[in-house]
């Protein structure tokens, strides 16, 4: 059987205001974490043996937020897994994802992410401006996201077979034409091989 793998990682640094993804607010060093790397990989065994999946083009780690778990746990995360792939006889994916703040996005955090065998990052900007950030509760300074993103497409460029995208919405507190046509401008700069652009949903 073929068949992606979407994990989602529930936790978060902070808890956006727009978002309704379940998530639960933790500091990196929460034990929770390790919990739940734990049950997730016991759960990726039983789910492709239970299924005899023998080809996985693609992983995908949403959430949340998957770079909370950092450096360290990340790498733990993804050799296990892997562990478990060559185990069990699977072609290895094609692409394996994974959703980042900007703000986790040190050198350090990106050379762990290349060795667990990230091959796309997904990073959350949203905007560019801190009014706006701060309305939504967004982690992280605004002002820092140029040095970040840089040293993301350092990283994770075609010439290391790796991409990143960036995400950014629309329809926010405070935001206009003129602050919206900038943030595009801004993340064009940044070269990224794909950019999702969403429209903020408001529910009753």
């Amino acid at each position: 059987m073929t068949s992606s793998i979407y994990i989602h990682v529930p936790f978060c640094s902070e808890i956006c205001d727009y978002c309704d993804f379940y998530s639960l607010k933790v500091k990196q060093n929460n034990k929770s974490l390790d919990l739940f790397i734990k049950k997730i990989i016991e759960d990726f065994e039983i789910i492709i043996n239970k299924h005899n999946i023998k080809i996985i083009p693609t992983i995908y780690f949403g959430g949340g937020t998957p770079s909370i778990l950092g450096p360290d746990k990340l790498i733990y995360f993804l050799h296990s897994i892997k562990r478990l792939i060559i185990a069990n006889s699977i072609a290895s994916p094609c692409e394996i994802t994974l959703e980042a703040n900007p703000e986790h996005c040190n050198e350090l955090f990106l050379k762990a992410a290349m060795e667990a065998g990230i091959t796309r990052l997904s990073i959350g900007v949203q905007s560019f401006n801190e009014a706006i950030r701060k309305a939504i509760n967004r982690a992280g300074k605004g002002s820092l996201l140029p040095d970040k993103l840089e040293k993301i497409a350092e990283y994770f460029s075609e010439s290391n077979n790796r991409t990143f995208s960036i995400d950014l919405i629309s329809g926010l507190p405070f935001q206009n034409k003129k602050i919206l046509v900038e943030d595009i401008k801004k993340t064009l700069e940044f070269k990224p091989s794909h950019i999702s652009f969403y429209q903020l949903t408001v529910d009753p």
